[in-house]
């Protein structure tokens, strides 16, 4: 009977140090997981724009995301994305915006820099009416972004 009482205290402490030791380790992985997204934001930067290379980079970072955005996206990465919305090409704009539709209303920051960005580029759609968009084209992406970072369910992955 003691041994039963013995191993079952001994599962308890296990279990209770187990969750005593998960926020460091969360937080590890959130710490890793947002350098890894900042590699990936490097590399897409550098890559030649709307290279096969930068694309395939692009779906990369998405995925960093969607597996980190349960841990949280930092400050200083959501900076990094806003301002290359702000400074980047049509290309690398639909890249960044996937990613920040990814992440959702955490990213609302982000929404003014993607608004501005949006208008732009459906000025050039109407100034040069006939350039082949589709639906991975940078206003699309760009407005994406917008309807799942301000939540509307109708544009949410069913995943989340």
């Amino acid at each position: 009977m003691s041994t039963r009482i013995g191993t079952v205290i001994a599962v308890c402490l296990l279990i209770f140090l187990n969750v005593q030791a998960s926020p460091g380790i969360e937080q590890a992985q959130s710490k890793e997981s947002n350098a890894r997204i900042g590699e990936l934001l490097d590399m897409i930067e550098m890559a030649e724009p709307a290279s096969t290379a930068q694309f395939q980079l692009g779906n990369e970072l998405v995925e960093a995301v969607y597996q980190a955005k349960f841990r949280g996206i930092d400050d200083r990465t959501l900076e990094k994305m806003t301002t290359m919305i702000e400074n980047g090409g049509g290309p690398l704009r639909a890249i960044i915006a996937r990613a920040l539709g990814e992440i959702g209303p955490p990213a609302y920051r982000s929404l003014p820099a993607l608004q501005k960005a949006a208008e732009a580029d459906e000025e050039v759609l109407k100034q040069y009416y006939g350039i082949a968009v589709g639906p991975e084209g940078p206003y699309e992406m760009e407005m994406e972004a917008i309807r799942r970072i301000k939540g509307d369910p109708e544009h949410q992955n069913p995943s989340n």
